[in-house]
């Protein structure tokens, strides 16, 4: 009976795949790819195909995009993020959430890593090796994410290093895709990112004081605003204030973000059971904790377990 609504389970979540994938092909994004399935069933055969026509229908518009002048498709940016030198994201445009389907919460503070599929990851870094010794160059490298909704993205990204005021270097990633030029499903203002400039050196630093404080103890009880404030030597109102500009959240989001992402590594690299990792993470029961996860996650801890665990462990 357990193996039947496992089985079901993965059919459903496969389904759901198939879903996506049609509605992003419907509505011209070519950016998709599905996942398929190591079982050879009718589902895999469809999803081959629409892969197979959704990378034909997508070189036939870059081609076209490139090569006609009277094209009706053109090359645009469509996001950029902003990363510092150990790779993790510090700021991303408003379209990444939303092409990546993961809340905005989810980027800061997190290594662009972690975010691509482990095929992807040997061009960033062999591109980030070559960037080294020409810093001053912008590189193409196609980077392929594993997004929320379940499907692979595949974009293309121009890396270039920039260096701050204070000599700090940042990498700033821009995403180019083909369009139609009279779409309006992509926003065409890429570029703004909140301004952080307005925040004191010496509360940024507070700042970056207590996001290396939460994520030291992400299974420790949730702090409360006004702990963490008399920790690094700050207000509450600072806090609250400049921990939101910064980090494009509150600081009660990003302990559960915290707590969220480790949820994730225990599933794919331990043998906790659900209720282990709940009482380890400080949730009340494993119910709780598996509703807590599918909200973010869009699928139960044991589906993700399943679908995400290396085949080694």
């Amino acid at each position: 009976m357990r193996k039947r609504k496992m089985k079901n389970q993965a059919h459903q979540h496969r389904m759901e795949q198939l879903h996506a994938m049609l509605l992003e092909m419907i509505q011209g994004n070519l950016m998709y790819e599905m996942k398929i399935a190591s079982k050879k069933d009718c589902l895999s055969g469809i999803s081959a195909l629409l892969n197979m026509l959704n990378e034909e229908l997508r070189a036939f518009v870059q081609r076209d995009a490139f090569q006609n002048t009277q094209s009706p498709f053109i090359p645009i940016a469509i996001g950029s993020m902003i990363l510092n030198a150990s790779h993790h994201i510090e700021q991303v445009t408003s379209q990444i959430p939303s092409l990546l389907h993961y809340p905005p919460e989810v980027f800061i503070g997190t290594n662009l890593q972690d975010l691509l599929l482990p095929e992807s990851l040997p061009l960033y870094q062999q591109t980030m090796e070559a960037l080294k010794s020409t810093p001053q160059d912008i590189l193409i490298c196609p980077l392929e994410f594993r997004a929320g909704n379940g499907l692979h993205l595949k974009l293309s990204g121009s890396l270039q290093w920039l260096t701050t005021p204070a000599q700090r270097p940042l990498l700033v990633i821009t995403f180019m895709e083909v369009v139609r030029k009279d779409s309006v499903l992509l926003p065409r203002d890429p570029f703004t990112f909140a301004n952080n400039s307005s925040i004191p050196a010496e509360d940024r630093k507070k700042l970056e004081a207590a996001a290396t404080y939460l994520k030291a103890h992400v299974e420790d009880h949730m702090i409360s605003l006004t702990e963490l404030a008399r920790l690094v030597r700050t207000n509450e109102f600072k806090l609250k204030r400049y921990f939101k500009q910064m980090y494009h959240t509150t600081v009660h989001e990003y302990q559960k973000q915290l707590r969220l992402r480790r949820a994730a590594l225990y599933l794919t690299d331990t043998n906790l059971s659900m209720k282990q990792i709940a009482k380890k993470l400080g949730y009340k029961t494993a119910p709780h904790f598996s509703k807590v996860f599918k909200e973010h996650y869009q699928m139960p801890p044991s589906v993700y377990r399943k679908e995400k665990r290396p085949p080694f462990n």
